[in-house]
């Protein structure tokens, strides 16, 4: 009897043993299992972090380029549109010293003369009609003897011919002080009925002026470099 409770006892002894040692067994293994689930689960999110700052520090630095670019352009359209606003300034204050000019008769005179001569010159007609405004008709008129011998001087220099020009008034056509199409003066010289003009007003000057040496004004009103 005795050895039987002893032989009982001692399976019980080496079940519980067994039993212990399975335990330890799956214990380690599921620490061992769970440390390298937590490796893993680290190193995922220390990924996934690592991209998310790296899709965010790419999407500051968009961000950065689109402002910087932004700001840049804004202050190119300024300056252009500063640099603009000054030019048509320039520009407004020449027409202003042309309209004060017509204003003095011995001035607008002579300019008058000057541009009839020109425009003279360029249709090297023998009749020659000038288009005015009404109230300068007074003025131009009296401008015409001295044109006439201009031209001729001129002609005789540059060809060595004998050439003259009899200048008229356009009393059929004016040209406009008020409204659109207005000038501020000068004369249009026309021949063959209008067939042929030549735009001398000081506001079709003005606009040549404007569109060949604008790039020149632009250069002396804004050096490169300041």
């Amino acid at each position: 009897m005795e050895d039987g409770e002893k032989q009982i006892g001692q399976m019980v002894s080496f079940i519980l043993h067994e039993a212990k040692q399975k335990a330890a067994e799956l214990e380690s293994k599921a620490r061992e299992e769970f440390n390298i689930t937590k490796m893993q689960i680290v190193k995922d999110q220390r990924e996934k972090i690592r991209k998310e700052f790296g899709a965010k520090q790419k999407r500051l630095e968009t961000q950065q380029a689109i402002a910087r670019s932004t700001a840049i352009n804004n202050a190119r359209l300024k300056r252009v549109t500063a640099r603009t606003e000054a030019l048509d300034s320039a520009m407004t204050g020449v027409k202003q010293k042309l309209q004060a000019i017509t204003k003095d008769p011995s001035k607008y005179k002579e300019l008058i003369t000057s541009l009839i001569v020109q425009g003279s010159l360029k249709v090297l007609e023998d009749k020659v009609q000038v288009r005015c405004r009404q109230e300068d008709r007074p003025l131009v008129q009296s401008a015409f003897a001295e044109a006439e011998r201009a031209y001729s001087t001129q002609i005789k220099r540059q060809t060595g011919v004998e050439r003259k020009v009899a200048l008229s008034i356009d009393t059929g056509k004016s040209l406009l002080s008020k409204g659109k199409g207005a000038v501020i003066g000068g004369v249009v010289l026309c021949c063959h009925g209008g067939l042929i003009t030549v735009d001398n007003t000081l506001d079709s000057r003005l606009r040549l002026v404007e569109e060949q040496d604008k790039p020149a004004i632009r250069q002396m009103m804004f050096p490169a470099g300041k």
